[in-house]
C-alpha cells in the first residue's frame, strides 16, 4: 500500500526523532503528525470512480477526487511492528551492557 510513493504517505519533514536525557535516563523518541492537505485520484482504467458516502447516504461516481493524506502513524507503526524483533534485540543489549559494565 505505502511502497510505491512513500513520500506522499509520511513527509520527512513531519517527522521528529531523538534522544532526550531525563532524569539519568536516555529516552529515544519519534513522532510523526498528520500532513496537511490532498492529493488527486483521477479514473484512469474507468471514466469514474465509485465511492460509498456516508454523509449523504448513497454511492457517488466523481471522474477525480482530492483525497487528505493518510496519517503518518500508519507508516510508523508499521515500520516499528517490521523491526520489533530488531528493537528487542538492541533494547535486551543495551541493558546487558549497562548491568554487567556497572560492576
Amino acid at each position: 500500500m505505502f511502497g510505491r510513493l512513500p513520500g506522499k504517505y509520511l513527509d520527512p519533514s513531519y517527522v521528529r526523532s531523538g534522544v532526550a536525557e531525563t532524569g539519568g535516563f536516555l529516552i529515544g523518541y519519534l513522532e510523526a503528525d498528520q500532513k496537511p492537505g490532498t492529493y488527486p485520484i483521477k479514473a484512469v482504467n474507468y471514466k469514474t470512480l465509485r465511492f460509498y458516502w456516508e454523509k449523504v447516504g448513497q454511492v457517488v461516481h466523481p471522474k477525480s477526487v482530492n483525497h487528505p493524506f493518510l496519517s503518518g502513524s500508519l507508516v510508523i507503526e508499521r515500520y516499528f511492528r517490521e523491526r520489533k524483533p530488531w528493537l528487542i534485540e538492541q533494547i535486551e543489549d543495551a541493558v546487558f551492557d549497562v548491568v554487567y559494565n556497572a560492576r
